[in-house]
């Protein structure tokens, strides 16, 4: 389980700390997961399948089917790169 959680997380382009914050638990926890030392309980798998684009059973055994190349999804806040937008005033 470790494994796929870890390689999905860098897959997604996230930190353990960035994926900790996503789902509401702290970055050791993810560490932990990814190291195999603690189980996930069921709220916790959902969130993180959600965050990762991935089936709970695929996350926890690699049970059904590989998950496709994850999707970045546009988050609404400008990157560093943008320029802002000039606006007319009325």
């Amino acid at each position: 389980m470790g494994r796929r959680i870890e390689a999905r997380r860098k897959e997604a382009g996230l930190t353990q700390a960035g994926l900790a914050l996503a789902i509401g638990v702290d970055q050791t926890t993810v560490s932990r997961w990814e190291g195999g030392l603690v189980p996930i309980d069921t709220d916790d798998l959902e969130k993180l399948s959600k965050v990762l684009q991935a089936r709970g059973g695929w996350l926890v055994d690699a049970s059904g089917a590989a998950p496709a190349p994850f999707v970045r999804v546009a988050h609404d806040r400008p990157s560093a790169r943008s320029k802002p937008v000039k606006r007319k005033r009325a």
